[in-house]
């Protein structure tokens, strides 16, 4: 029988490293920690020691209001000694399993060396010969990675940001060492649950459930598994796979079933579905998931070899349960971006237009993103994505997340965690990297969500910027293509492990072809200088076929900023230049208050922003918020329309980002806590499945005005178009959009100064109104001359976007 008794009761010692060094701090055991003198508190597990610290009232209770974050940099180099005792009763088979350290660790069990970690992402489990009823000890020595890296060499080519260079060294999320959106919060401890684990001598180790082939109504499944066992004749195992799918009703409208004698302890089994109902993601039909049950039953022989029947199914050894959805994915993509390029999602064989938003890590502590996923994960299905890509700075998402993705049609592109570095390719990190993608990948493959992996994030565009250039002409490129982990360790590994999805090795792919051009690569990150979003010589001349990442700053509503910096801070946020103020530097997210920091540029470039569209800034700091809003919700709403209307030569955007990891100033359109900036209510609108939408000017100072599906029916519609406060009715009509397509209704000229209210309608098919799709948007005419912010209020009130601010006191507009 499987049982999983979580291990509780923690406390925890610190120790500085230097303490530890001088006077050779060695533990073991609970009673020579109790005994030592060392600061000790209790400890929550899963947790992080900063929390821990919290609690105890050694920290600020509010570790993220004004500088406070910028304490935990004097915590870096402290050694964390956990421990506590246990009760066991009789268990057979036993192993400890450490969910997840952070990071490098040794562990103690009754004073004896059990095993060491080097790495935060995945789980360490530890088998336990001889282990015996009674009181157990369990030391777990966590040695700070500040320390730990020390003893490393780094290559001169391996190279990342000012405060990332250590992440290249050990196996821990790398946003943890600080970004641009995430603050430096290095951490440490048992983040995820110890459990000892009993586990059955004959049991279902591992299992793979592919859908290899669809044709028409019938699929081809292959199941691998590999089972563990103590029988000498493996024929007496039987395994046997059955699935069900339930219609709305609750009726089973497809089934499949399979038994088959094991012949080796690594079993193939190929069986038929027919009637096959499919998986497919958001806005191309429904996440049909089937009810999947494996068993592994035994049925003695007697002396005869004949099989010993004592019930029709024999002995129950282990019993599997999950979901599976029925689906074939594949990637169509070219190497350069131009007129014969492409990136393009495939699945069931048809072509999907992704409307995606980059997922960051929910919290600042490990411990605690799961407490955040649900929330993240919501936003995005209501603000109609129906992909996510896991970036690569973070830790891997738990069941949570893919469950819910599997569940509600949402795509997931997977980067390995690896970000915006050089990474060494030696011997010990080419072993580390191997048994993370080795446990990842046989933790992941089997979710219908899963569509694609990536090796790392910009890893490749690194190579670009850490070569030399003399008068402008690019020398000493280093070529990306002999990055050993992503091109041979990582690449292996999906191949040999997961085999049925594709794989890039990093996200922009610079592979051979656009190295040698020293062009623009079919997927690539939109950032750009930043300037204004309809810049003629940036965004809206993109060539990118898919854009990956892509994003414009706005500021937290009022009620948030005065939640992280203090009310004497909110009026010293700079000017377009600069920024100086500790407060507004460290939730931009700078590791240091230097405003000459790499990141003390953002609160700056927010600024320059709003200056841009409207003139200049205001210093209410009211009324900055929601010029700010404004202006991001603008350049979102236009990264994805350009994309959608070029729905044929673009393949889908994944926007930056769903919200904030913690309170700062960022590209996110949720801020920390939860509250939505406008640019939420104008994504929504411009990724409704079927949106009406308008292009850019064309050489005579026309507009053209769309209607953009992504349904995947034919529909009649009414629109009109009108001028938002004149109430002019400016283009109108009954016409038809083909399926799964953009088309053009007519054009006109959008003054400045002027908005429009793009409205559409069509009745259903049914009685009831059922399959009615109805909408509305907008369009700012000439927005690049610059905003009126009364006229824009206006606006607001007449298209009904007053009332989806939030966070701001209206009874100040």
């Amino acid at each position: 029988m499987h049982t999983e008794t979580a291990i509780d009761n923690w406390r925890l010692c610190i120790a500085p490293d230097s303490k530890v060094r001088a006077e050779q701090l060695v533990f073991t055991l609970p009673e020579t920690l109790e005994a030592s003198g060392l600061d000790t508190i209790p400890a929550a597990v899963p947790g992080n020691f900063e929390l821990d610290l919290i609690k105890a009232g050694r920290l600020p209770e509010d570790i993220f209001a004004g500088t406070n974050i910028l304490k935990l940099q004097d915590l870096e180099c402290m050694h964390l000694w956990y421990y506590t005792r246990f009760r066991a009763g009789a268990v057979d088979n036993a192993c400890l399993r450490f969910e997840g350290i952070d990071t490098v660790s040794e562990i103690y069990l009754d004073g004896a060396l059990l095993g060491t970690t080097e790495n935060m992402l995945i789980p360490h489990e530890f088998p336990l010969s001889g282990f015996r009823p009674g009181v157990h000890s369990l030391v777990v020595h966590i040695i700070p990675v500040s320390a730990y890296v020390r003893q490393f060499d780094l290559p001169a080519k391996c190279w990342a940001m000012k405060y990332t260079q250590d992440s290249l060294l050990v196996r821990k999320a790398p946003a943890m060492f600080g970004w641009d959106i995430m603050p430096r919060a290095l951490s440490g401890g048992l983040w995820k649950p110890v459990k000892l684990i009993s586990r059955p001598r004959n049991r279902i180790r591992e299992k793979y459930l592919i859908t290899a082939n669809i044709c028409g109504n019938r699929a081809e499944l292959y199941l691998k598994t590999c089972v563990d066992t103590e029988l000498d004749d493996l024929r007496e195992l039987t395994l046997t796979l059955r699935g069900v799918h339930r219609d709305a009703a609750g009726n089973i409208d497809s089934r499949f079933e399979k038994s088959e004698t094991l012949f080796s302890v690594n079993h193939v089994m190929q069986l038929p579905v027919d009637n096959a109902v499919l998986w497919w993601p958001k806005n191309y039909g429904t996440p049909e998931l089937y009810d999947v049950e494996l068993r592994l039953t035994r049925t003695p022989r007697n002396e005869g070899g004949a099989r010993v029947f004592n019930s029709p199914e024999g002995e129950l050894l282990d019993r599997v349960t999950f979901r599976h959805g029925l689906r074939t994915v594949e990637l169509e993509r070219s190497s350069l971006a131009g007129p014969e390029g492409k990136f393009f999602f495939r699945i069931n064989d048809k072509r999907i237009f992704a409307l995606g938003t980059n997922w960051v890590p929910a919290d600042t502590f490990p411990s605690r993103i799961d407490d955040y996923t649900l929330r993240g994960l919501e936003l995005a299905d209501d603000i109609g994505c129906n992909m996510i890509r896991v970036w690569g700075g973070g830790p891997y998402p738990s069941d949570v997340f893919y469950n819910y993705c599997d569940a509600h049609g949402i795509l997931v592109w997977q980067d390995f965690a690896m970000a915006c570095g050089l990474y060494p390719d030696d011997e010990r990190m080419c072993g580390l990297i191997r048994a993370e993608a080795v446990t990842v990948v046989k933790a992941l493959r089997g979710h219908a969500s899963l569509a694609l992996w990536s090796g790392d994030n910009e890893n490749d565009l690194f190579c670009r910027w850490r070569g030399g250039a003399i008068n402008g002409r690019p020398i000493n490129q280093i070529d990306p293509n002999h990055n050993k982990l992503t091109r041979e360790v990582i690449a292996d590994v999906v191949e040999r492990y997961d085999g049925f999805r594709p794989y890039l090795p990093s996200s922009p792919y610079i592979d051979a072809a656009v190295f040698a051009a020293g062009s623009l690569p079919a997927e690539d990150h939109l950032w750009g200088p930043r300037d204004f979003f309809k810049g003629e010589y940036y965004y809206a001349q993109s060539v990118a076929h898919f854009a990956s990442e892509t994003g414009y700053h706005g500021c937290p509503a009022p009620a948030s900023l005065r939640r992280f910096i203090s009310e004497g801070a909110l009026s010293r946020r700079g000017d377009g230049q600069l920024c100086r103020d500790p407060e507004w530097l460290v939730h931009s997210a700078s590791m240091e208050t230097d405003p000459g920091a790499p990141f003390a540029y953002r609160v700056p470039l927010m600024t320059r922003q709003v200056e841009r569209l409207f003139g200049k800034a205001p210093e209410d700091i009211d009324e900055y918020a929601l010029e700010s809003q404004i202006s991001q919700a603008e350049a979102m709403k236009f990264f994805i329309e350009l994309f959608r209307i070029g729905k044929g030569y673009r393949g889908g955007i994944i926007w930056w980002n769903i919200i904030d990891g913690w309170p700062q100033i960022s590209d996110a359109v949720v801020d920390w806590y939860g509250v939505k900036k406008l640019a939420y209510t104008y994504i929504k609108r411009a990724q409704q499945p079927f949106c009406l939408m308008c292009g850019e000017p064309d050489a005579d100072g026309f507009n053209a005005l769309y209607a953009v599906s992504d349904l995947q029916t034919p529909l009649e519609f009414s629109y009109s178009v009108k001028d938002a406060l004149t109430g002019q009715k400016i283009l109108y009509g009954d016409t038809h959009a083909e399926a799964d397509s953009v088309t053009e209704l007519g054009r006109f000229k959008a003054l400045s100064g002027h908005f429009y209210l793009l409205r559409w309608n069509s009745a259903g098919g049914a009685p009831d109104g059922s399959g009615a799709v109805k909408g509305l948007n907008h369009f700012t005419g000439n927005i690049g001359a610059g905003i009126d912010p009364a006229a824009y209020k206006a606006f607001m009130q007449n298209a009904g976007l007053w009332d989806k601010l939030e966070g701001f006191d209206q009874t100040k507009y």
